[in-house]
């Protein structure tokens, strides 16, 4: 079914994981320049013993706590998230751009496969209806009712015929192979695609 191709698609083709990629790691990137508004809090200490020459050693320790704002910073971070934001915006609208483009692939890519199915019972159909012309013409040149013409064009008509069917089965294969490149799974399936 469609949906299930297209599914598939999804799953499988590079361009869309790679774009899917890049919005994750630029919602990653625009919350961290978000996150810089934040105020933070750090603690540094230290104890150690200090002895001067001869004297009892007695204990040493500090301890900083710093709270900061960055209220200064603000334009420059409110810059940062809003490149952030419209980079985001961007490949968001790459993203649903290649998502349509692929819907449209696939709807194609099916719509040639049914037609060039049909064209494959179309011509098999002639091969059998050009067959049963020859075996009645063979029949009548048998029985003395006709001359070779009507047989020899009855063997070209099925000859024809044939070769029709020949050429509707490579583009009822071509389709096919066209539905597995618009699912991304050309490279690794196509063996199936080809064998349905």
């Amino acid at each position: 079914t469609p949906a299930e191709v297209r599914a598939t698609a999804y799953k499988n083709r590079q361009d869309y994981q790679n774009l899917q990629n890049q919005v994750v790691e630029l919602r990653a990137v625009h919350n961290a320049y978000r996150a810089q508004r934040l105020p933070t809090l750090s603690f540094n200490g230290y104890y150690g013993v200090d002895k001067v020459n001869g004297s009892p050693s007695h204990g040493v320790f500090s301890a900083i706590g710093t709270l900061r704002f960055p209220i200064f910073r603000e334009a420059e971070i409110r810059g940062e998230s809003d490149a952030s934001a419209a980079q985001l915006a961007a490949v968001n609208a790459q993203l649903a751009d290649l998502r349509s483009k692929i819907d449209q692939q696939v709807r194609t890519a099916l719509l040639d496969v049914a037609a060039a199915k049909q064209l494959v019972d179309v011509s098999r159909s002639s091969v059998a209806l050009a067959t049963q012309a020859l075996s009645d013409e063979t029949d009548r040149v048998n029985a003395g009712v006709d001359d070779n013409l009507p047989l020899v064009i009855a063997q070209a008509s099925l000859s024809s015929a044939q070769t029709r069917y020949v050429q509707s089965l490579y583009q009822y294969n071509l389709a096919k192979l066209a539905v597995a490149r618009a699912a991304g799974v050309i490279e690794q399936q196509y063996r199936a695609y080809l064998g349905k």
